[in-house]
């Protein structure tokens, strides 16, 4: 299965592993998410996000189920913004 879209699980704090399987239907879309492995508190985020995942459609068009391992990234510290009078 080729991943073409979606957002990856993202974390404030750490990255976390994290095991889900995905079903997904005929032309790529995910269907249904369960994680099987990872941080309680964040299943859901990263439910929401492989739920937005899209594969390549396959050329036998069918529903397929699989499980995936992966990591919940860190999201990177947002800059500060500044003033105008910062700026100057």
């Amino acid at each position: 299965m080729v991943r073409i879209a979606g957002p990856w699980p993202r974390s404030r704090t750490a990255e976390y592993p994290y095991r889900a399987r995905l079903c997904i239907d005929a032309v790529g879309a995910v269907t249904t998410v369960d994680v099987l492995a990872g941080p309680g508190r964040l299943a859901a985020r990263i439910t929401r996000a492989l739920r937005r995942w899209r594969y390549q459609a396959c050329p036998v068009a069918a529903p397929r189920c699989f499980v995936i391992e992966s990591t919940v990234a860190k999201t990177p510290a947002r800059p500060a913004l500044l003033t105008r009078r910062q700026l100057e």
